[in-house]
């Protein structure tokens, strides 16, 4: 009884372990199929991005052809438009010069050309330039006493010219003397302008006072010659000088602005000297005043 109970678990174990063969054959099987599928899925992926990557290549073979294609016509039309340098032509050698090639081109004829400047960068230069003088006071005392000696021999000769009266109604000695006045004035500006050059900073200023200072007194002088009655004078001369004069004026007020500018003490010793002016002119008036008051209290007193 018990060897048939054994043999029945027995049989009933050996029952359950094929059906868990068959299960993990099932399972096996269920496995491949799995792989299959995924291998089969993979392997489509990759042939999908073989495809991808070939069709960019072909894409890119393309723009790198329609690139070069567009480059050489580029090429061709600048070709076309650009002019061509000519040819260099060859001399034949000539027999009678046995050390003298003249197929061998000039040295200087082939040297590059020098960079030229700018025109603007030019104007810049001279615009951001200063003129500035080298010479000392010993040259500008040369100057003086050479100046001077020509001033004593002009002068001399201008007296000799002014006392002899044979000669003034020459056309020739006329000439000569004016060319000894135009001169000796020369000889008294150099010396001037560079001393001022030396001595002021202010250049510009100074030398618009100065140049308003004669134009002042040459308008005046014009301005009084046309007023002679001898002289026959049209109106648009008469107000040409007039026009100078005015602007002679403004030229001084302009420059004499800039210099005290610049040199503000001249400011303040012009504006000391006015006021100093106008007290003396206000004390003359009051002391005036009192003379004629008392003059006129006088008078009274006789009349009474």
């Amino acid at each position: 009884m018990a060897a048939k109970k054994a043999a029945s678990k027995a049989k009933a174990i050996k029952a359950r372990a094929a059906a868990s063969v068959e299960k993990g054959q099932a399972l096996a099987k269920k496995g491949q199929a799995f792989a299959d599928k995924a291998q089969a899925q993979g392997q489509a992926l990759a042939e999908k991005g073989q495809a991808l990557a070939q069709k960019g290549q072909a894409f890119a073979d393309k723009a790198q052809a329609q690139g070069q294609a567009l480059v050489e016509q580029t090429q061709s039309i600048a070709n076309q438009v650009a002019p061509r340098a000519p040819e260099p032509t060859v001399s034949p050698v000539l027999n009678s010069e046995p050390y003298v090639n003249m197929s061998e081109p000039i040295g200087y004829i082939n040297e590059p050309a020098k960079p030229t400047i700018p025109i603007s960068e030019k104007f810049n230069k001279f615009k951001d330039a200063k003129i500035e003088t080298q010479i000392g006071y010993p040259q500008i005392a040369l100057t003086i006493i050479l100046g001077v000696f020509y001033v004593a021999v002009t002068a001399l000769g201008i007296k000799v010219y002014n006392d002899c009266t044979g000669i003034q109604g020459s056309k020739k000695y006329q000439n000569l003397k004016g060319f000894l006045s135009h001169t000796m004035a020369i000889a008294l500006t150099i010396p001037c302008v560079l001393l001022l050059q030396k001595l002021v900073t202010n250049q510009g200023g100074i030398f618009t006072v100065v140049y308003a200072c004669m134009g002042l007194t040459g308008a005046a002088i014009a301005m009084d010659i046309m007023r002679q009655p001898d002289c026959d004078v049209k109106s648009s001369e008469k107000n040409f000088v007039i026009a100078s004069l005015v602007g002679w004026i403004l030229t001084l007020l302009i420059g004499g602005y800039f210099t005290v500018k610049k040199y503000p003490k001249i400011g303040e010793a012009a504006r000391a000297a006015g006021q100093k002016a106008a007290a003396g002119a206000r004390a003359a008036g009051q002391k005036a005043a009192s003379g004629a008051r008392g003059a006129a209290g006088a008078v009274r007193q006789k009349m009474a």
